[in-house]
């Protein structure tokens, strides 16, 4: 500091700070502002440019002055943060007709394209941690809301979950363009997201393979414990074919439960079966050549399915 003229030295202190706020005392009637190379000032309508010395008189600023100091550079230039927006039931590709519940969740990658907004809305010191979490507390719930909103146009339970994919470039699109909440918080901080920063991804609730393996196994033993029964006479195949119709309705009931098929029991008229039954041709299976009743579904022999003989 000089006998009439002041010196301000600008910096840093902390390294990890992308912004930092400094009280300044002006204490002389003049008053020289020097600001480190790659950094630039902002104080009051005043932009200060690193590497540059300007001097001011101490009306411009009175006794007291507040800067905002934040890097030039882009060395931070991206930041993210993940979301789930719940749970949809889509379409198995698997098992035709069959749906399952999947969590939609993504990673929300952000670009930092204004530092001087990035200060001017935090006004205070700032590290990515910080910027971090602010998106987490004050800007992920309402981007999910967003979300959900723009996959409610694109996404429903008719959908298969190959298609799903392909709706993701339309909904990352509509949630930029909407110009909600969260994308306006995004942009007041300094920071910008693209339709290709935002990414998708679908977890299974529970996993597919495994829930279409169940259900064909279900299928498969039900078939097992019915082979004994198929041996019976008319009238007992009669009895049969009422039981088989209530097992797979049980069967489909397990499976609705656990993929959301939706299956109606068929109630038909029990002196028409009667009459059905009694007209019984007989077929062969066509793996081991056994006799059977044309209305059986497995050989009795074999084991076999011959329902498409």
């Amino acid at each position: 500091m000089g006998l009439f003229k002041q010196n301000i030295y600008l910096k840093l202190d902390n390294d990890k700070n992308i912004v930092e706020k400094k009280d300044l005392k002006i204490k002389k009637n003049k008053v020289d502002i020097k600001v480190e190379s790659g950094l630039t000032a902002k104080i009051g309508a005043e932009v200060l440019f690193g590497g540059e010395t300007y001097p001011y008189p101490r009306k411009v600023f009175g006794k007291n002055a507040e800067a905002l100091l934040f890097r030039n550079s882009k060395d931070y230039d991206s930041i993210s943060f993940n979301f789930s927006t719940g749970e949809y039931s889509l379409t198995l590709d698997e098992l035709d007709g069959a749906k399952a519940k999947y969590c939609i969740n993504g990673t929300a990658s952000c670009e930092l394209f204004s530092m001087e907004r990035l200060a001017s809305y935090f006004n205070s010191n700032v590290s990515m941690d910080d910027i971090l979490k602010e998106l987490q507390q004050s800007v992920r719930d309402a981007f999910v809301a967003d979300a959900k909103m723009s996959i409610g146009k694109y996404i429903n339970s008719d959908i298969k979950t190959s298609d799903a994919y392909q709706e993701f470039e339309k909904i990352r699109n509509d949630i930029v363009n909407s110009n909600g909440a969260a994308i306006q918080k995004i942009r007041q901080m300094g920071l910008d997201l693209s339709p290709s920063g935002i990414i998708f991804k679908i977890t299974p609730v529970t996993d597919t393979e495994e829930l279409v393996e169940k259900v064909n196994s279900k299928l498969q033993q039900n078939a097992i414990d019915r082979l004994d029964e198929v041996k019976a006479d008319k009238e007992r195949a009669q009895r049969l074919e009422e039981k088989e119709m209530d097992q797979t309705h049980e069967v489909n009931v397990i499976r609705a439960q656990n993929t959301s098929i939706t299956e109606t029991k068929i109630e038909g008229n029990q002196e028409e079966k009667a009459e059905k039954a009694e007209e019984t041709e007989t077929k062969f299976c066509k793996y081991c050549g056994a006799k059977v009743s044309k209305t059986a579904k497995f050989c009795p022999k074999c084991g076999r399915n011959i329902e498409e003989v």
